[in-house]
């Protein structure tokens, strides 16, 4: 768990752990929210995590892939994001984060 402000706290689980357990365990010791952090890329998962205890999902690289992705959850027409969580979005962040896969021709050069 990290803190990112005063009475605020993140909890992002490892790859392959399930999150209601570690929800679960945050929601027993903490009075403040929780927020699902890292990885998220499906709308059952999201689901799942807040009705485990969570009061929060976060979505970052899913949305640099699918800026839409929230609106078509809503909408129905969509439940899992594209994004393959590969991170080559991460060289970015400096010079206005975007999902190289959607255009690669954008991609910083290494």
């Amino acid at each position: 768990m990290r803190e990112l402000m005063p009475g605020q706290a993140a909890v992002s689980p490892q790859p392959g752990e399930q999150p209601p357990v570690t929800a679960r365990q945050f929601r027993a010791a903490l009075s403040l929210p929780l927020i699902l952090l890292g990885g998220l890329a499906d709308l059952a998962t999201a689901r799942q995590a807040m009705s485990e205890g969570f009061d929060f999902v976060a979505m970052g690289r899913a949305l640099l892939r699918e800026p839409d992705l929230v609106n078509r959850y809503t909408a129905g027409t969509n439940s899992t994001s594209l994004c393959v969580h590969c991170n080559r979005c991460m060289p970015t962040i400096y010079s206005g984060t975007r999902c190289v896969l959607v255009n690669p021709e954008l991609a910083p050069q290494r």
